[in-house]
């Protein structure tokens, strides 16, 4: 359990989903107090996610954009674990450029409904199915970047480059999808070069799905960049019950060539319409080596 609980921290914690608008800024978060367990070591942690963006007043098509995240164990708050992004937006008609410190195209595209979704389990999410932007990030301060999202009818088309010159260290990722109706199939490609010995590119295929009360995702990714024979099938889903009540599971299978792990996990939430809510996930391993673990949360979303 320690080792899981270290890796939480390089969690993506997911922003709320509660908006609250003005005329021209969107404003959105969540703060929240939970706990990890396998009912032999514990580990209670706080976080609190907000992310903004909005147009400057008078401006032709120029904005700005705030995304923060951050987890902390709720004994020592100073001593948490963030990520920022920040940085200014243009609109240039079919699409939209952001520059400074923006988020990879690959983390948007793959966004969907997790569960068994305690602190420990989103690092392997992060790292088998998303992009490893945001391992990156956790090393190197100065990692800045620029992306494109556009849109050309039925096609979506995402670009972003990001660059730390400390670590001599550049990330290229690509995405392309297609409206489809109910079913949203994509592509991603990621390379990650130091200008040395190699390149490591990694590929991802899949399709999201949305119908009335059910979303989900599924998506099969080649992880070349971390190794040349590891690959990793996501699968993951939701349904809303009510206008209170969700639920939903996630499976996650990696193999690395020597064999195949997979992560099961299932949880649910009932927000309250004051915007509080309730969760709980349970995770668990098909080697049989780790015990489940059970996280639950109670929280605020704005």
């Amino acid at each position: 359990m320690k080792k899981i609980v270290l890796c939480a921290g390089l969690a993506s914690i997911a922003t709320g989903v509660a908006a609250q608008s003005g005329p021209d800024m969107m404003f959105e978060g969540a703060i929240a107090y939970g706990i990890s367990t396998d009912f032999t070591d514990d580990f209670e942690y706080v976080t609190l996610d907000f992310s903004l963006e909005g147009q400057f007043p008078g401006s032709a098509g120029l904005g700005y954009f705030l995304d923060y995240e951050s987890l902390a164990e709720s004994s020592d708050l100073g001593d948490n674990i963030d990520a920022l992004y920040y940085g200014l937006t243009y609109d240039v008609g079919p699409g939209t450029l952001q520059f400074g410190r923006p988020k990879s195209v690959i983390t948007d595209f793959t966004d969907g409904p997790r569960y068994g979704q305690d602190p420990s389990f989103r690092i392997f999410l992060s790292s088998f199915t998303g992009s490893i932007l945001e391992l990156l990030t956790l090393d190197e301060e100065d990692i800045y970047g620029l992306r494109y999202d556009g849109n050309y009818g039925q096609f979506n088309v995402g670009l972003s480059l990001h660059y730390s010159q400390s670590a001599d260290v550049t990330l290229s990722s690509a995405a392309l999808s297609y409206d489809a109706g109910n079913f949203t199939p994509f592509v991603l490609v990621e390379t990650l070069s130091e200008f040395g010995p190699g390149e490591e590119t990694r590929f991802s295929l899949g399709t999201k799905y949305a119908d009335g009360p059910f979303s989900g995702l599924i998506s099969y990714t080649m992880n070349a960049a971390f190794d040349p024979d590891l690959s990793s099938l996501l699968l993951t889903g939701e349904y809303q019950v009510n206008d209170n009540f969700e639920a939903g599971l996630t499976i996650l299978q990696i193999d690395g060539g020597g064999g195949a792990e997979e992560i099961y996990g299932i949880g649910g939430q009932y927000t309250f319409d004051v915007g509080a809510y309730v969760r709980a996930d349970v995770t668990a391993f098909s080697s049989g080596g780790d015990d489940p673990i059970y996280n639950f949360e109670v929280g605020y979303e704005f």
